[in-house]
């Protein structure tokens, strides 16, 4: 259950050499684009974000009934949020936010530690973090309202018997003109450790 880094060189390796994943240039992804359509792509999309979000209260503290035990994997007891979870501003729609606790705590009194860190993935310390770390990883160039644009779609969060939270997020990213990218953004603690499996599924 242990979370280890993976090893920078293959991860670059897998981005060159995968045959499902395409990288193109910065010019032919981002420059090519018709502003009009873009413009209007960005508009539409805002509209279905708001629609998408709930009431103030899905950001505030979860309480231990909003959660559901499910299983035990080893050391670690597993659980699910019943409610609806903001990802990045958004509803996460798909899978409900999914919880593994080591054994070494009880899940009553980790509880408002997990509430903190769900609000922090929701910050715009993390944004700013993940813009910067995206771009330094698929070496782009990102446009303004990437972030707005991006949705998560599946996210779990593992505390560790050493008390370290990590956050596992697979994300779309649908300003890319070939089609939608998705990505697992790997997280321990409050900082980004990597940037994992890109993908471009063409439209």
């Amino acid at each position: 259950m242990k979370y280890k880094p993976p090893d920078k060189g293959t991860k670059k390796k897998k981005m060159k050499n995968s045959k499902k994943f395409i990288c193109l240039p910065l010019l032919v992804i981002f420059a090519s684009c018709n502003a009009q359509n873009k413009e209007n792509k960005n508009e539409m999309k805002q509209e279905n974000i708001v629609n998408e979000q709930v009431s103030e209260k899905q950001l505030k503290n979860f309480e231990l009934n909003d959660f559901k035990r499910t299983d035990t994997d080893g050391d670690f007891r597993m659980y699910e949020l019943n409610e609806k979870c903001i990802v990045f501003n958004k509803v996460l729609n798909e899978e409900p936010l999914k919880i593994s606790i080591h054994k070494n705590y009880n899940f009553s009194e980790y509880l408002p530690k997990i509430n903190e860190y769900i609000k922090w993935i929701n910050s715009n310390d993390l944004r700013r973090k993940l813009e910067n770390s995206f771009a330094e990883t698929m070496e782009v160039e990102i446009i303004e309202t990437w972030y707005d644009n991006i949705e998560a779609y599946k996210a779990s969060i593992t505390v560790e018997d050493d008390g370290v939270m990590y956050a596992l997020i697979s994300c779309r990213d649908s300003n890319w003109e070939q089609g939608i990218l998705t990505f697992d953004l790997w997280l321990k603690e409050k900082e980004i450790n990597s940037i994992m499996n890109p993908v471009l599924h063409r439209e």
